[in-house]
C-alpha cells in the first residue's frame, strides 16, 4: 500500500529520498519497486487533487513503474530541451 512517511528507515526497503528532489519529508512508496517521492513533489508537479489520489491508493506504482502521469511534463520538457538547444536560424548573407 501507498504508505506516507517520514523518512523512512532502510530497512523498510523503499529509498530514504525523493526520486525528484532527492530531500526526505513525508514520503510514498511504490508499490512495484524501492522508489519514493516526497508529497510536496507529487503535489508541486501533478497537483493537489492527484497526490490525494496517490496517497489512497492501495497500489500506487510510480512514475518510473507507470510513466502516464507524467506524459505531460515530460513532453514539456522536451519542448523547452528543443527551444534552448536548437540551432539558430539561418543568418541571410547580404550580397551587393
Amino acid at each position: 500500500a501507498a504508505l506516507t512517511r517520514r523518512a523512512a528507515p532502510q530497512e523498510d526497503g523503499y529509498e530514504m529520498q525523493c526520486r525528484w528532489c532527492g530531500m526526505g519529508g513525508d514520503l510514498v512508496g511504490c508499490d512495484g519497486c524501492i522508489s519514493s517521492y516526497c508529497e510536496e513533489c507529487i503535489k508541486s508537479n501533478l497537483g493537489k487533487k492527484h497526490l490525494d489520489c496517490v496517497k489512497k491508493n492501495d497500489d500506487w506504482q510510480c512514475y518510473s513503474c507507470d510513466p502516464s502521469p507524467t506524459a505531460e511534463l515530460r513532453w514539456e520538457a522536451v519542448q523547452v530541451t528543443h527551444r534552448c538547444f536548437a540551432p539558430p536560424a539561418a543568418v541571410p548573407q547580404i550580397t551587393s
